[in-house]
Formats: structure tokens, sequence, C-alpha cells
């Protein structure tokens, strides 16, 4: 009687195992899939399938800079 249970209750925890890994297995399977469906995009250089004609217009230039880097050398002197 020893031996069944010690036979069901190893056979118990590889069973668990299997059904584990064979899920996962599937999971990764289908979000694979899932993912190479969703790569429908083409690579474009222009947008000028979403720009209105004559709606952008530039009046001035200015530059605006959020953050400047200043380098500083001390000068030798003579």
């Amino acid at each position: 009687m020893e031996e069944l249970k010690e036979f069901i209750t190893t056979w118990h925890i590889h069973l668990t195992a299997a059904a584990w890994f064979i899920s996962i297995g599937i999971g990764f399977i289908i979000v694979l899939f899932w993912k190479k469906s969703m790569d429908t995009v083409r690579g474009q250089t222009h947008a000028c399938d979403y720009v209105i004609p004559g709606s952008l217009t530039f009046s001035e230039k200015k530059d605006r800079y959020l953050y400047s880097t200043v380098n500083k050398i001390k000068r030798a002197k003579k």
C-alpha cells in the first residue's frame, strides 16, 4: 500500500510539472502568433498623407532650447 501511495505522489508531481510546461509552451506559441499578426506597419519617409495642404505655415524662425551645455577651458596666461 505504501508503494502505491509513493507511486501516485511521484506521478502526481511529474504530471503537474508536465502540465505547467505544456501550458507555458502553448501560451508562448499563441503570443508569438499574436505578435506576428500585429506587425503590419510599413515605414514611410514622408507625412504627406496626414497634412492638409496649406495648413502648415511658418511665420518666423525662432529656436528655443530647453537645455544648454557650456564647456569652460581655462586660458593660459602670458
